[in-house]
């Protein structure tokens, strides 16, 4: 009785208990939650956020099996721990606030339930707040979503902070549907395994416009003509075109034929006017309602230009109304733009050809945000994505990029100002993607600065066209192994448009194309400066400007060296008011530095440049027209190029004060100048393509001598001398206001060829000036190639100085003597001067250097051993070669002739001063040797040693031989030639090395033979004692041809040295038996 009560008594108390714990459990539960139902550890939430609410971890995980809002004035708080389980396409959306801020030990994740399908994704976190609402993320997860987190509005504040991102399959931060940005930053937090983009900045379309499809009649659920149409605003190049018509209306019968239009719009019109047809590849429906336009190249869309796609097969929703058709945007797979969504307008008014307006949206801006210290990894598209008709006042700092898709930062904008992007890593982006990619159409006031890119298109692009670019500054980033370092693209509607930018401090370096690569054809380069960059070892050449016209460009303080073309050229059409200084132009498999113009070089300034080891012309100013342009070049040394300085077109410049020497680049194949030898000191010639000069007062006789129309009509009507010409043979001429680089007429002939006459002395300016250089080491000094008579016209040829084209006084010219000259000064010892066309004046001279003299480094070679054996390994050694002015940087090795019988596993340009080489055969082998010094300059002649190589079995002694190319008087150039010890040794004399009883063949012998001389030795003790033997003769010359028949065998099977040991044990042993027997017939006889 009492243990039943007992019984009854605990059922009970369990049943009280139980009812107690789920009150207390469903007080505690805020709105929207309930406990599930059979599941004690999961709360399910369905409905929306009201009032202020905090999630826990004690009451988690939290299961949203509905859409829940977080309304207007409420706060939902999710505690640190806390994990939120999101059903399938599920969102919750914040009109409120949002503070979900873990700790590192205990972080808040966004996720599925685990044992959901990996498939099965939610939709989004997406933040929809006001003007006083706020969205926190720190130290959270957030993975298997469509977009991790989404921001449509401009309102408020969006802190993202320690958050790790992943498994998501569209993008982790994603801004659309706002035309602005709220406050956003996103702080050391972790993207990886994102299908598309890490962050988007996407407000509005990006930079898309004027979009729309249209039919061709309002019928519902019909076939019809559909025309779509949008404009881009900044330069997009595509591969591909993707159209998507979601649900609505349908394109799966779109085939390639159906097109009848598919182009560009380029001015606006609704005409196309560049068809993009012909370069269709393709066309494929793939999964879904949409169609895939493959182009067989990439093409690039102009910023403001209009894409347009007319084709049949489509078919019209089934319901009047606006339906979304999604559009992409595709090079390499990776889209382009922002996701952009055409409106498709089916009415039943039939106003079947409405254009969109673009007024009808508003501008879209991106600001305010800073994406910093974060990492991003395996990305299919680009990590942080910017995409606006103004971006500006933004930051992309410190972050990581590795495995992407698309470009690591992508910023596109009609215009683009006020950014700074810099310290971020970037490896290893997608084909054809760049590292920092900007395309707009005005870029201003922004810094790219210290970033480090390896594995990218370009390191840096800049894509502007059709307004200025001001203000960017390029500094403090290193590129490497990317197809170019740093890349700038502009494209002018008006030719007085510009690009000014700052290029500084940076690493570009082992790239394939260039370094630095500028284009803008139509533009003008307006104070660009490079300094203090280091750009080396690129494929297609260092830093290349080029423009319409290059005006105030500083060049100083840059490295530019071993790359393989021109270091640093500058090309346009003219180059003015310019300054190249300070800088390293090293070991190019091009030009030193270059400029070539069209038209005209005036005031440039190259100074105090080291310039060496370039396997063209160091220095070189190359002018299509002949004209009185200032160019000046002073306090340079230019020494070891193909060519030292070359002078084109520029009678005004002035070359002074510069070391040029020994320009004669005994390394690799030169860059030849057409006409010209390797190793000319300086070339001056005229330019080869028309001429600058002024009217003067022969305007009018000159213009009937004319047979220009152009420049002839220009000239009418104008009064004054002060008018510039510019003919050119074989093309149209210009007339310009008054010049500084033209040259001055005073009379005209009539005879035919005309002749414009320049005196002597009229015009200072007409004439080049070469004085006070160092110019020596070469076969050619100085080359002038200047004619008298420069074809401008086919009736006028414009007549320069007749008498002294070239100014060259003061020059020091390698000897005290002075210069050789065939007719002015044939006596002189120094480089020669060629006058091919026009004069020289090159009296009085210098007769000692004005600066510091360069010498040529001094080679000397030793092998050892020397003699050598087949197979042995020689040393060959010219550590002993020196430098008086330097050191020694690089030892060229050959073997001339038989090469091919030659073993050498470094045998090859490098800083160390030994090889070792092995001979497979025997003979007689020269080595050589050449030295570098570092300036670049090589010794005059090698230095040379004889290797004698001899069969192993006739090896000769070990010992060392010299060849150097310093003749005792100090001149480079004498070879020394090793001679084999004549004395030899018991390498190299009639016995074998003792080394040969070593072998086994050697050591047997040596047993047989060695009991046979002992057994002997004994025997004829006891001879001669009268004792008994107790070994026969016989069996002890057993032992002794024993002996010897293993020598000489071994011997025969190629064992060195033993057959001459048989040989000469056999005749040993007959020797000694002829002995005993004489002696012991003379005892005992």
């Amino acid at each position: 009785m009492n243990r039943a009560r007992t019984r009854i008594l605990a059922v009970v108390l369990v049943f009280g208990l139980g009812v107690t714990a789920a009150g207390l459990a469903s007080v505690g539960a805020p709105a929207g939650v309930v406990s599930a139902g059979g599941t004690d550890d999961v709360t399910y939430v369905e409905r929306d956020v009201t009032d202020d609410t905090t999630w826990s971890a004690e009451d988690g995980p939290y299961r949203v099996a509905a859409d829940v809002t977080v309304e207007e004035g409420a706060t939902l708080r999710i505690e640190p721990g806390t994990t939120v389980q999101l059903a399938e396409a599920i969102t919750i959306r914040v009109e409120g606030n949002l503070s979900a801020d873990g700790t590192r030990a205990e972080p808040i994740a966004f996720t599925t339930a685990s044992e959901a399908p990996d498939r099965v994704r939610w939709a989004s976190i997406r933040y929809e707040g006001r003007s006083d609402s706020h969205l926190s993320l720190s130290h959270a997860t957030v993975e298997r979503a469509e977009n991790g987190l989404t921001v449509s509005s401009a309102a408020g504040r969006v802190s993202v902070a320690d958050v790790t991102v992943r498994n998501v399959s569209r993008n982790g931060i994603l801004v659309e549907d706002t035309p602005r940005t709220p406050r956003l930053s996103v702080e050391r937090s972790t993207f990886t395994d994102v299908g598309r983009r890490g962050v988007a900045v996407t407000p509005g379309m990006g930079t898309v416009s004027d979009a729309a499809v249209v039919s061709n009649w309002s019928a519902t659920g019909k076939r019809a003509t559909h025309r779509a149409t949008f404009t881009l605003g900044a330069d997009t190049t595509v591969d591909a075109l993707r159209v998507a018509y979601r649900g609505h209306g349908g394109v799966r019968e779109v085939e390639a034929d159906s097109f009848s239009t598919f182009g560009l719009d380029l001015n606006g019109n609704g005409t196309v006017d560049r068809s993009l047809k012909p370069l269709m590849a393709g066309l494929g429906n793939g999964t879904g309602n949409a169609y895939e336009i493959r182009l067989n190249r990439s093409v690039t869309i102009p910023a403001d230009a209009t894409v347009v796609a007319v084709y049949d097969d489509a078919v019209n929703p089934r319901t009047y109304g606006t339906y979304p058709v999604e559009v992409s945007l595709l090079r390499n797979g990776v889209e382009q733009t922002a996701e952009t969504t055409l409106p498709l307008d089916l009415s039943s008014s039939g106003d079947r050809h409405r254009r969109a307006d673009r007024g009808n949206a508003e501008t879209s801006r991106a600001s305010r945000f800073s994406i910093t210290g974060s990492t991003f990894d395996s990305l299919g598209e680009q990590a942080v994505f910017v995409a606006a008709d103004a971006a500006h006042d933004f930051r992309v700092a410190n972050n990581s990029v590795t495995n992407v898709g698309g470009s690591a930062v992508s910023l596109r904008g009609r215009r683009v100002e006020s950014v700074a992007v810099g310290g971020n890593h970037v490896a290893s982006v997608g084909r054809g993607a760049d590292g920092v990619r900007i395309a707009a159409q005005r870029a201003a006031d922004s810094k790219l600065r210290g970033n480090r890119i390896t594995d990218a298109d370009a390191g840096i692009a800049l894509f502007a066209r059709h307004r200025n670019v001001d203000g960017v500054r390029v500094a403090n980033n290193s590129v490497t192994e990317s197809e170019t370092g740093v890349r700038v693209r502009h494209v002018a509607a008006y030719y007085v448009q510009h690009v000014s930018l700052a290029l500084a401090d940076n690493e570009l370096s082992r790239n394939d194309g260039h370094g630095i690569s500028v284009v803008a054809p139509s533009t003008r380069l307006t104070r660009v400066t490079v300094r203090g960059n280091d750009v080396t070892r690129n494929g297609d050449g260092g830093v290349r400007l080029e423009a319409r016209r290059l005006a105030r460009t500083t060049v100083a303080n840059n490295t530019v060296s071993n790359n393989d073309g021109t270091g640093f050229e500058l090309v346009g059409r003219q180059v003015r008011h310019g300054r190249v200084a300070d800088n390293r132009f090293a070991e190019n498999r091009g030009h030193g530095f270059s400029v070539r113009t069209s038209v005209v070089a005036h005031n440039l300034t190259v100074a105090a440049n080291r310039v060496f080891d370039n396997a063209g012309v160091g220095l070189n100013v190359a002018n299509e027209l002949t004209h009185a342009g200032r160019i000046d070049l002073t306090r340079n040394v230019v020494t070891a190029n193909a060519y030292g300085v070359r002078i084109a077109g520029s009678l005004g410049a002035r070359v002074h004060h510069n070391t040029i020497a020994h320009n004669t680049y005994g390394v690799g194949a030169p860059v030849e100048l057409s006409g010209y030898r390797p190793g000319t000191g300086i070339v001056v010639e005229g330019g080869d393509a028309g001429a600058i000069f002024r009217t003067g007062d022969v305007d009018e006789k000159l213009a009937v001598l004319l047979d220009d129309p152009q420049v002839e009509g220009e000239l009418r009507g104008r009064v004054g001398d002060s008018y510039t010409v510019v003919l050119r043979p074989g093309a149209a001429g210009d007339v310009w206001e008054s010049d500084d680089t033209a040259l001055t007429v005073r009379s005209l002939s009539e005879d035919l060829p005309t002749g414009i006459t320049l005196p002597k002395d009229a015009d200072r300016r007409s004439r080049v000036v070469v004085r006070e250089n160092d110019v020596y080491g070469h076969p050619h000094g100085m080359m002038v190639n200047v004619s008298t008579l420069v074809d401008v016209n086919t009736t006028t040829r414009l007549l320069v100085n007749t008498t002294r084209t070239v100014v060259a006084e003061r020059n020091y010219w390698g000897a005290p003597d002075g210069p050789t000259h065939s007719s002015i000064h044939p006596e002189g010892t120094g480089d020669r001067i060629v006058t091919r066309r026009g004069w020289v004046d090159f009296l009085p001279v210098a007769d000692a250097a004005l600066r510091s003299p360069r010498y040529r480094p001094a080679a000397n070679v030793s092998v050892s051993p020397n003699p050598a054996r087949v197979g042995e390994r020689v040393r060959v050694s010219a550590a002993e070669s020196g430098d008086r002015d330097g050191r020694v940087a690089s030892y060229r090795f050959s073997v001339a002739d038989r090469r091919e019988n030659v073993t050498s596993p470094n045998l090859t340009v490098s800083s160390s001063p030994n090889v070792t080489l092995s001979f497979e055969t025997p003979g007689n082998y020269t080595v050589s040797v050449n030295v570098t010094d570092d300036a670049g300059v090589e010794n005059a002649d090698p230095a040379t040693a004889t290797v004698v190589v001899r069969p192993r079995k006739m090896a000769a002694a070990t010992n060392e031989t010299r060849g150097t190319s310093d003749a005792p008087s100090g001149v480079g150039g004498a070879n020394g030639t090793a001679t084999p010890n004549a004395t030899g040794d018991a390498d190299g004399g009639l016995l074998p090395s003792a080394t040969v009883f070593s072998t086994f063949g050697g050591l047997l012998g040596l047993a047989l033979y060695g009991v046979a001389l002992v057994l002997g030795a004994y025997g004829t003790v006891l001879t001669f004692r009268s004792a008994g033997v107790p070994v026969s003769g016989r069996t002890i010359n057993g032992f002794a041809a024993a002996g010897v028949a293993v020598w000489v065998g071994f011997g025969l099977l190629g064992t060195d040295g033993l057959l001459a040991v048989g040989a000469a044990g056999g005749v040993l042993w007959v020797a000694l038996v002829v002995l005993l027997w004489a002696v012991t017939r003379q005892l005992y006889d």
